[in-house]
């Protein structure tokens, strides 16, 4: 999920009066409905009369679907602009950004997760620890014991991603929308032959398997460049789409997932849904679900949404029936383990991200404003 620290803010093509300095609130608000997908999915079933936490219990996982979409069209779009303003693509300041950006507060985490391993609180295999700090993580088995670093399988996926794909955009100039189809198709057929040989062995979150969840959203990015295809896509992306992503999303989640023709057409469906249904509010910002994105509360949670995702792993262990001494947490009531994960978050968002994020940004300005810093809403900067 990164996420799920790779979820930044980008200036798209056209600007509204309510999109100022590249700031697209209703993004943060994605953000918020993600991460806390991700939580109640790792967390037990809850019940309060006819109000059921199922749906997230079984597809709240789609939570890191939804962060890898809006990585995906804001990485890619951010790159763009900065080639429309500064006619090229330094790829020097993109990964000191990245650095600040995601490094200190996985490492954060990761060091506590050491420590706590050393002192017997929690399971913690050198093998997965050394995957989560070294990004291949998703190519790591998960088992109990590795659940505390098992969530950087998202995060080891997104470093691919960035890896490869600014690159990919310096080097392409012409027909950049036909090369990413392409390897959007390459990978489907890649992924078929993966599953046709009856290999299962961690397909749903190998890079090599899943990367078309970046893919198809950086597609997006592309085609808001053009004028024509951006007005497209504003015509297509209205109410109704949020009531066919719902549809489709609750089809595929519940019946497709048990074949190999349902897996493969959700790699291509699922991310190109999330990808229009983000752009439903970033294209119509004054639509009701966009105004609902952008209340305070949603905002807030999507601005620290990447700590959260760090740290939530440790205190949310119920679905998998992951065993800890750490103080007994998964033995303790889920409000004292979401406070507890909020305060986590939290410090780490104030004392070293924010801070860091801003170092960043001094030592590689970016060629188009995120988030401001200064303004009273106290909404953070996170390119």
């Amino acid at each position: 999920m990164s996420s799920i620290g790779a979820i930044n803010e980008s200036v798209l093509t056209a600007r509204t009066a309510k999109v100022r300095h590249g700031y697209l609130p209703s993004l943060d608000g994605w953000r918020a409905i993600a991460i806390i997908s991700v939580i109640l999915y790792h967390d037990s079933l809850h019940r309060m009369g006819p109000v059921t936490t199922l749906w997230f219990w079984r597809c709240g996982d789609r939570g890191v679907d939804l962060f890898f979409a809006i990585s995906g069209i804001l990485i890619c779009s951010r790159l763009l602009d900065e080639e429309r303003v500064t006619r090229s693509i330094s790829l020097t300041k993109f990964y000191i950004r990245r650095f600040f950006r995601i490094i200190p507060p996985a490492f954060l985490y990761l060091t506590v997760l050491a420590i706590a391993g050393v002192l017997k609180l929690v399971p913690s295999p050198w093998i997965d620890w050394a995957g989560a700090a070294m990004f291949f993580r998703n190519y790591l088995p998960v088992t109990s014991a590795g659940w505390y670093s098992a969530h950087f399988w998202s995060l080891s996926m997104e470093e691919h991603f960035y890896l490869v794909i600014p690159g990919l955009l310096v080097l392409i100039t012409r027909s950049r929308l036909k090369v990413f189809g392409g390897l959007v198709l390459a990978m489907t057929a890649w992924h078929f032959f993966v599953l046709l040989k009856m290999d299962h062995t961690l397909e749903h979150v190998r890079t090599d398997t899943r990367i078309t969840f970046l893919l198809i959203p950086a597609m997006f990015a592309i085609m808001l460049q053009s004028p024509d295809l951006r007005r497209r896509l504003t015509q297509w992306t209205r109410w109704w789409l949020i009531i066919l992503v719902a549809a489709v999303g609750y089809i595929t989640a519940t019946i497709w997932l048990n074949s190999i023709s349902g897996i493969l057409l959700t790699s291509i469906i699922e991310p190109t849904l999330l990808s229009m249904l983000l752009l439903s509010t970033v294209l119509h910002p004054a639509n009701l679900l966009s105004r609902f994105l952008e209340l305070r509360f949603m905002r807030f949670i999507g601005q620290i949404s990447y700590s959260l995702y760090l740290w939530q792993q440790l205190f949310f262990v119920n679905h998998f029936g992951t065993k800890t001494n750490l103080l007994a947490l998964s033995a303790l009531p889920w409000w004292v383990r979401a406070i507890a994960t909020f305060i986590c978050a939290y410090a780490s968002y104030r004392l070293l991200e924010k801070p860091l994020i801003k170092l960043g940004h001094r030592l590689a300005p970016p060629a188009t404003a995120g988030r401001n810093d200064s303004e009273e809403n106290k909404t953070s900067s996170r390119e």
